[in-house]
């Protein structure tokens, strides 16, 4: 779960901290931030089974999803996750290439119980978190459990553009897509007949 999110120079978003409750409503006129806040939170889930380059979804290229273009700037994330028990501070530094669909790490750090540790992952394609995930075995054991820890917080977080077309198509029920659907809300019927059947005060 995400408590705060804290994004720097993303898109129209410039410096923007934002605190989390159960449900959030995002209320704004046109240009001014909720899709790219959307965005970075699709990102950030991402992050974790991808290289960062396929975590930024969506049409860009170079630093076009850099505020202002600017060349100077690197995006800055850091999210608190978990509950006041297991609470997780986590920080990522991305540095997009001037041309391409390109983005590496300058940083990424963890903070829990007052302690940040460093992770080793400067000028790579993909967070530590990911290679945990994809069992690199070049990754320091010490990293290994909190990383798991934050995998298992953001690997649920998913955004979706509901498509009118697409809720409309009739979906047949298949076991290999319980609780699931597409992006675009197809099969969004199936997945809360799913949720009713497996728990009914849960839907």
């Amino acid at each position: 779960m995400i408590n705060k999110l804290r994004v720097r120079n993303y898109k129209a978003l410039h410096d923007v901290d934002i605190d989390f409750g159960p449900i959030n409503v995002l209320i704004g006129p046109n240009d001014s931030g909720k899709t790219s806040l959307l965005d970075v939170v699709g990102a950030l889930g991402r992050s974790v089974d991808k290289p960062l380059s396929a975590a930024f979804a969506g049409p860009w290229d170079g630093r076009s999803l850099v505020w202002l273009s600017d060349p100077d700037l690197n995006v800055k994330i850091e999210a608190d996750l978990g509950s006041e028990q297991q609470a997780i501070r986590y920080h990522l530094d991305c540095r997009f290439s001037p041309h391409g669909r390109s983005v590496i790490l300058e940083s990424e750090w963890f903070e829990t119980e007052g302690q940040r540790v460093e992770a080793s992952t400067r000028n790579h394609a993909a967070t530590i978190v990911c290679q945990v995930a994809q069992q690199n075995p070049d990754v320091a054991e010490s990293l290994k459990t909190i990383a798991r820890r934050i995998h298992h917080a953001l690997r649920g977080v998913h955004t979706y553009r509901f498509n009118p077309r697409a809720l409309a198509l009739p979906v047949a029920p298949d076991s290999s897509r319980r609780f699931r659907m597409d992006v675009s809300g197809f099969g969004l019927a199936l997945c809360l007949d799913d949720i009713l059947g497996y728990d009914r005060k849960l839907f």
